[in-house]
């Protein structure tokens, strides 16, 4: 089993900007929003369904009279094949809108949060969407249509998967609404333990003020939970009970993201079972640099 690549925390990896890049897709138009577009007509049938990005000055160098090359801009070395394919990027980008409030950081913690899910459980992009339990995708994300760049989502996207700063550090799961109405009542607090810093908490807290809580839950819940706080909460229940396992790499938004704790706060007095809930790697905290180092088991 390989270990899980690392990610980059401090700059990109690629030299394409996900906010200047020029997507090439087949397919319907997409509308021409943060991220330009291009539609190849004539080129390949939209089956092909294949997706690459590239920059305008690739494009403007093959480009004579008007007329755009695409067979000698799509294999030039400024040119990247995506590793999905269109209408997984676009339902991809989908669901980072869908799970966004809007935040650009935090629409780009999402999506570098989504590849690192798919790296850590060796699935496909379009499994983890479908497979993960991510709310988002049931609630929209899974339309194959291009929306736009709406939260900045498809530009998040497509620097989550060319390898660009990961704004999640690291994370492989993330809370929001439910975890601020509920607290430590929440399936991850109880379930596998979490471990929030007083930064990170007050961050959380003040994303979520009593009456956005009162009005995303239509009346159900009325304030941010009382039963909640910094610091190290252990497991209440099952097989991980009395121990903390998820650490909170950061707050973009309204989103809480986490990444696996291992760090001296777990004070195991007994050692993590196999199969790991989360298997196959182990994370290193950097207070510094967030969550950010891997090694496979």
């Amino acid at each position: 089993m390989t270990g899980m690549r690392p990610r980059n925390c401090s700059a990109p990896t690629r030299s394409l900007s996900p906010i200047s890049c020029v997507l090439i897709a087949w397919g319907k138009s997409d509308a021409k929003r943060g991220v330009i577009s291009w539609v190849v007509p004539g080129r390949r049938p939209s089956s092909d369904d294949k997706a690459y990005v590239t920059s305008q000055d690739v494009i403007d160098n093959y480009t004579n009279n008007g007329v755009k090359d695409w067979d000698k801009v799509l294999p030039n070395s400024g040119t990247i094949h995506l590793s999905v394919s269109n209408s997984t990027l676009n339902k991809f980008a989908n669901t980072v809108a869908k799970e966004s409030s809007g935040d650009k950081n935090e629409s780009y913690a999402l999506a570098s949060a989504i590849v690192n899910t798919s790296e850590h459980r060796e699935k496909l992009i379009q499994k983890t969407l479908e497979t993960e339990g991510i709310h988002g995708y049931k609630d929209g994300g899974n339309n194959p249509n291009y929306k736009q760049n709406a939260e900045y989502s498809r530009e998040a996207s497509i620097n989550a998967l060319t390898g660009g700063v990961d704004f999640s550090y690291g994370a492989i799961r993330w809370d929001g609404f439910d975890l601020a109405a509920k607290g430590f009542g929440h399936i991850k607090a109880k379930t596998y333990g979490i471990e929030l810093s007083e930064d990170n908490f007050k961050l959380f807290k003040d994303a979520w003020p009593d009456a956005l809580i009162k009005s995303f839950s239509g009346g159900k819940f009325t304030s941010f939970s009382s039963d909640f706080s910094s610091g190290i909460h252990l497991a209440t229940d099952g097989i991980n009970k009395g121990r903390c396992l998820l650490l909170a790499t950061g707050v973009h938004g309204r989103t809480v993201f986490w990444g696996i704790n291992m760090s001296p706060a777990l004070k195991l007095e007994k050692p993590i079972p196999i199969p790991f809930p989360f298997p196959h790697y182990i994370g290193y905290r950097n207070p510094n640099e967030g969550f950010n180092r891997w090694k496979s088991l």
